[in-house]
């Protein structure tokens, strides 16, 4: 296992400000190397302790407890220990563009229907406000280039603010509702989206 108290060699360079503590990463070798057994070790003999745990530490930046656990979770089922790069994509399986773009398409259309939608993590949110119509367009090849950028973009940022509620929605049907201009923008003050009249 690794050890939780010794510092990272000097030749090594310095770890970003929201790496994961290195009693973390001690942590999740622990848990793996009760799921995976010597796999984990076996993985990893070739390796320095301490080179192995700058990797794990700054690779899983900005990965927050929920995300560790999904990774975790993932790994009761594998056959073989996972790389870091391997874990990082079960901890944040929207690290992957693809998945993340079908992500995005369903949790458009959810927020369109006044819901909140199904996110599993904010920067595909923020990646799919961004790129709104292309998103709703459906069309991943048209713009492949510019979502894979995007949307490493947005999980370089961190995790940051949740996931807002979608807006509160009103129909308005003319033949139903007459609404005076000034109570619409009263309710559009208060956070709902009305129709526009007719």
């Amino acid at each position: 296992m690794l050890p939780t108290t010794t510092t990272l060699s000097m030749s090594l360079p310095a770890l970003p400000a929201n790496a994961l503590p290195q009693v973390y990463v001690a942590r999740l070798f622990e848990r793996l190397g009760g799921q995976l057994g010597n796999k984990m070790a076996d993985l990893y003999a070739n390796s320095p302790p301490l080179v192995v745990q700058y990797e794990w530490s700054t690779a899983l930046a900005g990965f927050n407890k929920h995300e560790l656990k999904r990774g975790l979770a993932a790994c009761q089922t594998r056959r073989f220990a996972p790389t870091v790069g391997e874990f990082a994509q079960l901890c944040r399986p929207t690290l992957d563009p693809d998945v993340a773009w079908a992500e995005a398409g369903e949790g458009l259309a959810s927020r369109e229907r006044g819901d909140h939608g199904e996110w599993s993590h904010p920067a595909v949110y923020r990646a799919a406000m961004v790129m709104y119509a292309e998103v709703r367009a459906g069309n991943l090849r048209a713009c492949r280039s510019r979502w894979d950028a995007r949307l490493r973009q947005e999980f370089e940022k961190g995790f940051g603010e949740p996931v807002p509620n979608a807006p509160k929605r009103i129909a308005n049907n003319p033949r139903l509702t007459k609404m005076s201009p000034e109570f619409r923008q009263k309710l559009q003050g208060l956070g709902f989206r009305v129709g526009r009249p007719s």
